[in-house]
């Protein structure tokens, strides 16, 4: 049964925000936001009508940790690139560890086991769009450089 959470918070919140399937890919694509990605290993993700950003924190070998208010998870993430010049690529995160307290809205829900896909837009080397769609029209939350 999937759940449908706004963004894990967004993205912890985000975790159940958007479960996509992996497009088809077949022709060259702008995977920029990718590559602006993995140039920064802090994010913080923007949640709209709220003074909490997550922070993400990228590590080696592809783990991820996810602090939102009092919730800490981990995760495993993996860029999926799209070959479609029409087509954004992916970032998919599999929860690994849940501290099980309250995020950024208040929900204190178990992720581990869970799966998000999120399709990412580059808007500026400031800010990469967290998208529903393949095609970056509903992009209601965003990841920006900390320091």
């Amino acid at each position: 049964m999937k759940k449908t959470i706004f963004a894990c918070t967004a993205l912890l919140t985000m975790a159940t925000f958007c479960s996509a399937a992996i497009p088809s890919m077949t022709h060259a694509a702008d995977n920029s936001a990718i590559e602006l990605m993995k140039k920064s290993a802090k994010w913080g993700l923007v949640l709209p009508n709220s003074s909490c950003v997550e922070q993400y924190q990228f590590l080696n070998a592809q783990e991820l940790t996810i602090t939102s208010a009092s919730q800490k998870v981990k995760a495993n993430y993996e860029f999926i690139p799209s070959d479609d010049s029409e087509k954004l690529p992916m970032v998919v995160f599999r929860f690994t560890a849940d501290n099980q307290k309250a995020d950024c809205v208040g929900n204190a829900q178990n992720l581990v086991g869970q799966t998000s896909s999120n399709y990412i837009k580059k808007e500026s080397n400031q800010k990469i769009l967290f998208c529903l769609d393949e095609f970056g029209k509903n992009c209601p939350v965003y990841l920006r450089p900390e320091l």
